[in-house]
């Protein structure tokens, strides 16, 4: 069966980078050591509640998004990081976004979110440089912070909060991309930034809520990074109390998916903790679900082949 998951895995690549040309890379954590900034990472390094420094896609932009965002600089249609600050463009992002343009929404909601704790005037910036100074920072912590001041200038942190709606906006126009960063985006940051219009514990319901449904739409199109992501959030109780089926279910999932002998060998030790604590009736359960789950996937790849032009 490696050899067919493997071919699937190809195969849902293929169609999601058709659908997709703007696909960031993994984000990459380059300051941490600042208070503000380590607070909202300690959850999880790798999620975007931390300050992210991008790394371009390959992806060829095809003919509709090139005119779509035949106003911005065109690097912006292969990836998320502009190439002029983001002021230059902002008002460009915002007109198109509001136009329906569901690419210029997502690259919007990503720059905002990379920008959110930067400085965003001159004396703000020089006490962070004051601060990482006095905390003896290297010469590359200083020189990310420059730039990441550079391409951030002049945006208030008002417009800057508003990424968590623009990346609403773009998951719920079904940018898988979208879906993806909601669901990996640091739950307390967007839970205080959803609490301004509503009560914590109702931001905490929604926010959750949002989370796990971002996740279970990409995971069931066979995004492997939500796969994985939905059955630790699973079996971790994050969106609440459940018998581990679901998760184990997912890990299942997930291993026939993946071709990665690392990440194959790191989930096979997660199924022996999960399988220690569930009666067999739910393991026969948990493996009826992932074939249920892998069968459809296999189906709409199908249909989506045949509906190919």
């Amino acid at each position: 069966m490696r050899w067919m998951a493997t071919a699937l895995l190809i195969i849902t690549a293929l169609i999601i980078a058709f659908n997709y040309q703007a696909q960031p890379s993994d984000d990459k954590q380059v300051i941490v050591s600042h208070n503000e900034i380590a607070d909202a990472c300690r959850y999880d390094n790798n999620e975007q509640g931390c300050l992210e420094y991008p790394y371009s896609s390959n992806s060829e932009e095809n003919d509709q998004q090139a005119l779509a965002l035949a106003s911005i600089d065109a690097q912006s249609i292969s990836r998320w990081k502009l190439s002029t600050p983001l002021q230059t463009q902002l008002a460009q992002l915002e007109q198109l976004s509001a136009n329906g343009d569901v690419q210029a929404t997502y690259i919007l909601a990503k720059n905002l979110r990379y920008c959110f704790y930067t400085p965003s005037n001159e004396e703000s910036y020089q006490e962070r440089v004051s601060e990482a100074l006095n905390n003896d920072e290297g010469d590359t912590y200083l020189s990310n912070l420059e730039e990441l001041f550079q391409y951030c200038q002049n945006v208030t942190h008002a417009t800057k909060k508003q990424f968590a709606r623009y990346l609403t906006l773009a998951a719920n126009q079904g940018h898988i991309e979208a879906m993806i960063d909601y669901g990996f985006a640091n739950t307390e940051l967007l839970v205080k930034v959803e609490s301004e219009t509503l009560s914590t514990l109702d931001a905490r319901v929604a926010v959750l809520a949002a989370q796990q449904e971002y996740l279970t739409t990409a995971a069931q199109q066979g995004h492997l990074k939500a796969i994985s992501r939905l059955s630790d959030n699973l079996w971790q109780q994050k969106f609440g109390n459940n018998d581990g089926i679901q998760a184990l279910a997912y890990l299942y999932l997930f291993l026939e998916l993946t071709d990665d002998n690392q990440l194959y060998s790191r989930y096979q030790w997660q199924e022996q903790r999960i399988l220690k604590q569930l009666s067999s009736e739910k393991v026969a359960q948990a493996r009826e679900l992932s074939k249920e789950l892998l069968s459809n996937i296999q189906n709409k790849l199908i249909q989506s082949e045949l509906n190919a032009p």
